[in-house]
């Protein structure tokens, strides 16, 4: 814990954040930018939990962007409960 009160972990996942997903340079502003944050943090958690793929997050992400059949496979391999 640091004297901001922020964790390791955390400040990890939002340097991830920040850097595979561009989320301070995002320019949603009006409406629910929550709900924006919201769906990147999903989205980070699944790829993190991914084993079927073996790549980095940014790679993973890439890859599920440019062919469905990876993300299929990634999302076939996700279990929320």
């Amino acid at each position: 814990m640091t004297s901001d009160g922020t964790s390791s972990l955390q400040r990890g996942q939002q340097y991830v954040l920040d850097v595979v997903f561009s989320e301070d340079s995002s320019r949603i502003r009006k409406g629910t930018p929550e709900i924006a944050s919201g769906f990147r943090r999903l989205a980070l958690n699944i790829l993190q939990k991914d084993t079927a793929i073996k790549d980095a997050i940014r790679g993973k992400r890439k890859r599920c962007g440019w062919d469905n059949s990876a993300i299929e496979k990634l999302l076939a391999g996700y279990s929320c409960c």
